[in-house]
């Protein structure tokens, strides 16, 4: 019989936390410059990244009657 699994739950420190924070926000602006220098790329990657690099407005008109 096979062995049980054993999570190892652990914690990260207040500074691991704000290093992978600022990490994922560096690969944010990173993504988010590529997609609008190459609008056939986030055309690509699907309607949420057409969506998350279009104007603000654009996008809100596009989900105004989402919650009706």
């Amino acid at each position: 019989m096979s062995e049980p699994m054993h999570r190892c739950v652990s914690t990260i420190s207040d500074s691991q936390a704000m290093e992978r924070w600022e990490q994922s926000l560096q690969l944010l602006d990173t993504f988010t410059q590529i997609w609008l220098d190459n609008p056939k790329l986030a055309r690509q990657a699907g309607s949420r990244v057409q969506e998350f690099v279009m104007p603000l407005e654009e996008a809100r008109e596009r989900h105004l009657h989402d919650l009706d």
